[in-house]
């Protein structure tokens, strides 16, 4: 079962991180999309309903943009209803870089497949999504996948191993052993931010910055190195209205989450790796 687990893992990961870096999702859908769409739903409705529950908490942990479209279409094609989708849903509507790729893949995916896509505000202007699919839906992924040509994979560099490696060297260090060394606490704070920001926005991380005691003037110097200076000057922004008293909900909107995935967090995993390798 670890094995069958484990193959299931490896192969979402594939397919998701291939759709999203080699394909657009813009003007009319090419046939390349289709393919790539295919084979991706085509895992998640292979998933056994003994390991749903284990695989939806898989990919809700998962920060990257394509997994966070996949957690919403998975969560809802089973019904797993623990799992918050519209707190995902509203990671892809504050997308700024792109043309919000990632809302357009989750839009494409629904279009090829009659998948329908109800969004509507509560009365606190809360943005509530429901996917809704159609009868026949998985028989349907299953035969159009029978049918796909073989494919040779190739993930972009953004999703390589060493980021995978990354990630996971992220999740289980413990930052106290890495504090006095400035390239890896700085890569560790810099994911932090990422995650923090995709879970709950700039106020849930600056709680987490409290609450691990981060010198905010150490982590000013560092960000002003990590960070590109269209986000380090948000990052400064955000801060200036937290120490204000401000809420800082205005803010998200204006994070990038695709220039932070794409290019600022695999030049990180790089570093970071050949810094671990040499150790």
């Amino acid at each position: 079962m670890e094995l069958q687990k484990q193959n299931y893992f490896d192969a979402f990961l594939s397919c998701a991180f291939s759709i999203y870096n080699e394909n657009k999702f813009s003007g009319n859908v090419t046939e390349r999309e289709k393919q790539d769409i295919t084979r991706l739903l085509s895992v998640l409705v292979s998933v056994p309903s003994e390991l749903n529950g284990e695989f939806c908490n898989f990919i809700f942990q998962r920060i990257e943009l394509p997994a966070v479209v996949s957690s919403i279409l998975f969560a809802s094609m089973n019904h797993i209803k623990k799992f918050d989708i519209n707190k995902k849903y509203l990671i892809l509507k504050n997308e700024t870089q792109y043309s919000c790729k990632s809302l357009n893949m989750l839009k494409r995916i629904c279009a090829v497949y009659d998948i329908k896509l109800e969004e509507k505000q509560t009365v606190l202007r809360k943005t509530k999504v429901k996917l809704v699919f159609p009868s026949g839906f998985q028989k349907r992924v299953l035969q159009e996948q029978k049918q796909l040509p073989p494919r040779e994979n190739k993930l972009n560099d953004a999703f390589s191993a060493d980021y995978d490696k990354f990630v996971d060297w992220w999740a289980n260090c413990d930052e106290f052993e890495i504090s006095n060394d400035d390239a890896l606490f700085g890569a560790y704070q810099v994911m932090s931010f990422y995650n923090e920001i995709c879970n709950g926005g700039f106020d849930q991380f600056w709680d987490f910055a409290e609450n691990s005691n981060w010198d905010v003037e150490q982590l000013k110097k560092r960000f002003k190195k990590l960070l590109p200076p269209s986000l380090y000057t948000l990052f400064e922004k955000a801060l200036y209205a937290h120490n204000n008293g401000e809420d800082c909900e205005a803010f998200n909107g204006e994070f990038e989450y695709d220039k932070m995935q794409d290019e600022i967090l695999p030049k990180l995993a790089s570093k970071v790796m050949k810094i671990l390798n040499k150790n």
